[in-house]
């Protein structure tokens, strides 16, 4: 079988916008080949999929209300934040730090790595999706979630 790319990972499809946020040098190298007809915009508001970047809370904190008030609810929304293990230092992880995201009504629901350096959430908007996880068994009790 072979490995998923990373656009397929973080659900970019063909013909999607995606909105990359704060992007490092070679973010876009990482991505790899992007399906058919993939445009990327500037625009939050006009994106498919929102890649946000972000290296600790502070960032977070100042672009994420922008992100949240335009993106529609049908966006794929991914935070990138730096790797423990990775060169950068941060104050972010998978279950710290979340607080303006969940804030304004996300919900974490996966997690990838982007490369060496960068892991992503997914974010939804939508009450009761942690909820509706826990009902199907998606994760069990005492598993945190950000958001």
């Amino acid at each position: 079988m072979s490995e998923r790319s990373l656009a397929q990972r973080l659900v970019i499809r063909p013909g999607n916008r995606v909105a990359p946020i704060n992007a490092p040098t070679g973010y876009r190298k990482a991505l790899g080949e992007l399906p058919a007809g993939v445009t990327l915009t500037a625009r939050p508001a006009d994106a498919d999929v929102v890649l946000l970047f972000v290296r600790n809370r502070d960032e977070l904190a100042r672009e994420w209300p922008a992100i949240a008030g335009s993106v529609r609810d049908s966006a794929v929304v991914w935070v990138s934040y730096p790797k423990k293990s990775g060169a950068m230092t941060t104050d972010l992880s998978r279950d710290v730090g979340w607080e303006p995201v969940g804030d304004t009504g996300f919900e974490g629901v996966s997690q990838v790595a982007v490369d060496e350096t960068w892991s992503a959430l997914r974010f939804k908007r939508g009450a009761g999706l942690r909820a509706a996880r826990e009902a199907r068994g998606a994760f069990g009790p005492g598993q945190r979630r950000p958001g």
